[in-house]
């Protein structure tokens, strides 16, 4: 169930949980990728929170056509790199990818969430000290831990880690996300579940919720990620 999933990503280890990738992406298709959101993005409600997402959405050869078939390349390597054997080509060929723009007064945070894909690809944009606050943060090693890139970094991640991004005090963020697979099939979780997987669910989310210290390093985390930050 997607509680007890979330329980299990986040005991994992860091080197399990999440790979970090340097320099996948180039400075000028960083630069060309904030360009169009800054002037072709969309403002639709997001799955997430309800809120604006101020994203634009991309084809794969439009994207490949904006950051060159190198990079290209070196992105849709992460898979393999990731989940090694287990990675498969349909996991490349079933994709939804968008580029997002946060600013204080358009999109401020974004909440904790897991994802509907089965891996997630997520490509830091700007360079150091376009914005402060904004810190990427995962849920993994038993704690919230921040994961902080430089401009062209990815990180490839399951659907199931809990993460979201704190709030965004100054300046403007933004980020390549490339979701990869499905999860699960697209059905109501009334759908999926049995009575039984059902209270399981129940029981799960509640023990998670109930777990006092985990909470607290989420809110002292939290406090503290408003500060400057390079994720």
């Amino acid at each position: 169930s997607t509680a007890e999933d979330v329980r299990r990503a986040l005991g994992a280890r860091g080197d399990e949980a999440v790979l970090r990738s340097p320099a996948v992406l180039p400075p000028a298709a960083c630069e060309a990728l904030r360009n169009a959101v800054s002037t072709e993005s969309q403002q639709k409600a997001d799955t997430v929170d309800g809120a604006p997402d101020h994203q634009l959405n991309l084809s794969r050869e439009e994207l490949e056509s904006a950051i060159g078939p190198e990079a290209a390349a070196v992105l849709w390597s992460l898979p393999a790199s990731f989940l090694g054997e287990a990675a498969d080509a349909a996991l490349t060929s079933d994709v939804e990818i968008f580029v997002r723009r946060y600013t204080p007064a358009t999109r401020p945070w974004n909440p904790f969430h897991t994802d509907s894909s089965r891996l997630t690809i997520n490509v830091a944009l700007d360079p150091p000290g376009r914005y402060t606050g904004g810190t990427l943060l995962g849920c993994f090693d038993a704690q919230v831990r921040p994961l902080p890139r430089g401009e062209g970094d990815a990180t490839t991640h399951e659907s199931t880690l809990l993460h979201g991004v704190s709030q965004l005090t100054s300046g403007a963020r933004h980020s390549l996300v490339v979701f990869l697979g499905r999860a699960r099939p697209a059905a109501p979780a009334t759908e999926l579940l049995d009575d039984t997987e059902r209270l399981a669910e129940a029981s799960a989310l509640a023990g998670l919720m109930a777990d006092e210290p985990f909470l607290e390093r989420c809110g002292a985390l939290l406090a503290g990620a408003a500060g400057p930050a390079a994720a």
